[in-house]
C-alpha cells in the first residue's frame, strides 16, 4: 500500500521572497499569466457542471425454470440479472435556458441524468439528443432563470503550441482546473469507429491533465472561450500520461444545432469507403505523392444510392482534393465532408490513371441508424398496462398449484412479459416475469380486464404502487409512473 508524504515548504518561500524585492519583466509576465488564469477559472467554473448518471444494465445468467408446468413463457436457459450502474462526468452550460454539452459516452444510454451546479444546486436532466458519430450529446435543465453560459471560439484557428485550461470533475475531484498547450490537431485515435460507421475523429491533442470524469467538460483558450469538448485519454494505466483529446467545438456546435432544429443530426455523405495511400498505391496508380485516399468501394447514402458513384467515380480513383482542400487521409475526408449538408454539391479532384479529372458531386444524408426493436420507443396502441412495459395473461389458483406453488394468491393476474427499455424493465420488473400482480394501488386485481379498469382512474404522470407476489409467496412493492 502507498502512503502519501507531505512535505512543509514556508522556508523556502521565506529565502525566495528576500531574493526578489523588485519586479522583474520576465516575473511581471509570469504574474500577468498567473491572473489570466485565475481570471479564466472564475469565469468558466460556474458554467462547468458535473453530472452522474444511473442505468439498468443486464448480465445474462444460466438458471433453470423455478417451476415446472408453467403456463406463460419462462426463462429455460438463461435469464437476465439486473443492475442499477452510476457513473459521472463532466458538461458546460452553452445557453441561459439550461442546454448543457457532454459527451455520448458520459449520458447516451442513461436512464436517470442529474446535474449538479458549481453553487451545489441539483437538477434533473433530459436528453436532447446525441451523436455517436462525434461522441457529441445534449442535455437540458429547466431552473427557471438565466444561467451563465460559455461563449464558443468559432472564429479562431486553434494553433499547436496554444495554452488551454481543461476544466471538469475528474476522478470525482469536483470542478477542478488543468492548463498546458495543443500538442497537436487532426488526431484519428480509432475510438469511435465501433459505435458509429460514420465516426468523425478530428481530435485537439493536448498535454492539459485530462482523467477520468473529465469527459463532456470544456477546453478553453486564454479568452476563457470554449475550442474543444474533454473526450479521451490515451494511457497504458488508464490515467493521465501525457495525452488528453478534445473534440473541436465547431464540430460539436454543428451537432448541436441539428440536434436543437431536428432532432437529430443531418450529416452529409460522398458515399465512398476510401484507404490512406501507400508506397506501393503510389507506384501502381502513378501519383506525384503519398496523399489522396484510394475508393475502395462505394456505400448507398439515406436515399439508397452512392452520390460518389452516380457522378461517375470509380473504385480506384485517388481522392485528391475537395473544392480545393488537399485531402491527406480519410480522417481528414471526414473532416471535411463534414462541414457541408445534405444536398450540397462539391467539387471533386482525383487522380485516374495518372492524370487528374474532376467531379461535381451532390452529397447525399448519411444513413439513420437501425434502432433496436425491443429498445426503441413506439407509440403503443393496447392499454395502458402494456404502455408501461407489462405483458400480462389470465391466471387461476388451479394453475399456479399445477405449476407448483405451494401457497399461491387466490387471485391475480401473471406477468408473462417485459418490454425491453420499458418503465416495469428500468424498475427491475424483469425478474419478476412469472410473478403475480395482486393489487393495483388499493385496488385487488382479479383479471386482466379489472386492471385495465383500475388503471384508467390514474392521471398520466401519477405514480401507482403494484403489489407483486413470488411462488416463495412473499409480497413485492413497486412504484411505476404512468406514462
Amino acid at each position: 500500500m502507498f502512503k502519501k508524504i507531505f512535505v512543509f515548504i514556508g522556508l523556502v518561500s521565506v529565502f525566495s521572497f528576500s531574493l526578489v524585492s523588485k519586479d522583474s519583466e520576465g516575473l511581471k509576465t509570469l504574474l500577468s499569466l498567473n491572473d489570466a488564469f485565475i481570471e479564466i477559472s472564475e469565469k468558466v467554473n460556474p458554467s462547468t457542471v458535473y453530472i452522474q448518471v444511473g442505468e439498468e444494465v443486464e448480465i445474462q445468467r444460466n438458471s433453470q425454470t423455478p417451476f415446472q408446468g408453467w403456463p406463460f413463457q419462462m426463462p429455460q436457459e438463461e435469464s437476465p440479472q439486473q443492475f442499477w450502474r452510476e457513473g459521472s462526468g463532466s458538461g458546460f452550460i452553452v445557453s441561459k435556458d439550461g442546454l448543457i454539452l457532454t459527451n455520448n459516452h458520459v449520458v447516451g444510454t442513461a436512464d436517470e441524468i442529474n446535474v449538479t451546479m458549481f453553487d451545489g444546486q441539483v437538477y434533473e436532466a433530459s436528453l436532447m439528443g446525441v451523436d455517436p458519430s462525434t461522441d457529441v450529446a445534449l442535455i437540458k435543465i429547466d431552473t427557471g432563470f438565466d444561467l451563465p453560459y460559455l461563449e464558443m471560439d468559432l472564429e479562431s484557428e486553434i494553433k499547436v503550441g496554444q495554452w488551454v485550461l481543461a476544466f471538469g470533475n475528474p476522478l470525482q475531484l469536483r470542478f477542478t482546473v488543468t492548463s498546458g498547450i495543443v500538442s497537436a490537431m487532426g488526431r484519428s485515435l480509432g475510438i469511435l469507429r465501433s459505435s458509429s460507421t460514420w465516426a468523425i475523429e478530428d481530435f485537439i491533442q493536448t498535454d492539459a491533465a485530462i482523467n477520468p470524469g473529465n469527459s463532456g467538460g470544456p477546453l478553453v483558450n486564454l479568452r476563457g472561450k470554449v475550442i474543444g469538448i474533454n473526450s479521451a485519454l490515451v494511457s497504458d494505466t488508464g490515467s493521465f500520461s501525457g495525452y488528453g483529446f478534445a473534440i473541436p467545438i465547431k464540430l460539436a456546435k454543428r451537432v448541436m444545432d441539428d440536434l436543437v432544429e431536428f432532432g437529430e443530426v443531418r450529416r452529409a455523405v460522398l458515399g465512398v469507403m476510401v484507404s490512406p495511400i501507400t508506397d506501393l498505391d503510389r507506384e501502381a496508380l502513378n501519383l506525384p505523392e503519398n496523399s489522396g485516399v484510394l475508393i475502395s468501394g462505394f456505400v448507398n447514402s439515406e436515399e439508397g444510392w452512392s452520390p460518389a458513384e452516380r457522378s461517375k467515380l470509380k473504385q480506384l480513383d485517388v481522392i485528391w482534393t475537395i473544392d480545393g482542400k488537399e485531402v491527406r487521409g480519410p480522417a481528414l475526408l471526414q473532416k471535411i465532408i463534414a462541414n457541408y449538408n445534405p444536398g450540397d454539391t462539391v467539387n471533386i479532384e482525383v487522380y485516374r490513371g495518372g492524370y487528374k479529372d474532376s467531379f461535381d458531386v451532390v452529397l447525399g444524408t448519411a444513413p439513420k441508424p437501425k434502432k433496436q426493436e425491443l429498445s426503441s420507443v413506439e407509440e403503443i396502441d393496447s392499454n395502458i398496462l402494456e404502455s408501461i412495459g407489462i405483458e400480462a395473461k389470465d391466471v387461476s389458483f388451479q394453475d399456479l398449484l399445477d405449476a407448483g406453488w405451494e401457497n399461491p394468491p387466490r387471485e391475480g393476474l401473471a406477468i408473462a412479459s417485459i418490454r425491453r427499455g420499458s418503465s416495469a424493465h428500468r424498475r427491475g420488473m424483469l425478474n419478476f416475469v412469472g410473478f403475480i400482480i395482486t393489487h393495483i394501488a388499493e385496488y385487488e386485481i382479479q383479471n386482466l380486464n379489472e386492471a385495465l379498469d383500475v388503471l384508467k382512474n390514474f392521471e398520466s404522470g401519477a405514480i401507482v404502487y403494484f403489489d407483486i407476489v413470488g411462488p416463495d409467496g412473499y409480497p413485492s412493492l413497486i412504484s411505476i409512473r404512468i406514462p
